[in-house]
């Protein structure tokens, strides 16, 4: 019982850290493709989606792009979790 506890736990973690790391790679490709004169949410969402997650909500706030994104994990009772992250990505000053 307690190594599936474990396992679980070490499950959800990685998640997290999947949907942070799509996030982060989201936020970077929308902030150029923003920069460049494209979609910058487009761009972002097929980045996010290509790493497993989902743009929750994508938005820009002057030259940056603000991503949230989810991503799920199935439980010990056959369930989900979610898990979240966000990034900021914009140009280099």
């Amino acid at each position: 019982l307690v190594g599936a506890v474990l396992g679980a736990g070490a499950a959800a973690a990685v998640a997290q850290r999947r949907a942070q790391t799509a996030a982060d790679l989201g936020a970077l490709a929308g902030a150029r493709a923003h920069a460049d004169g494209g979609d910058g949410c487009a761009a972002a969402a097929g980045v996010v989606a290509a790493n497993g997650s989902t743009v929750e909500t994508c938005s820009l706030l002057g030259p940056d792009l603000l991503l949230d994104v989810s991503g799920s994990v199935g439980d010990l009772l056959g369930g989900l979790v979610e898990v979240h992250a966000q990034a900021r990505a914009g140009p280099g000053g």
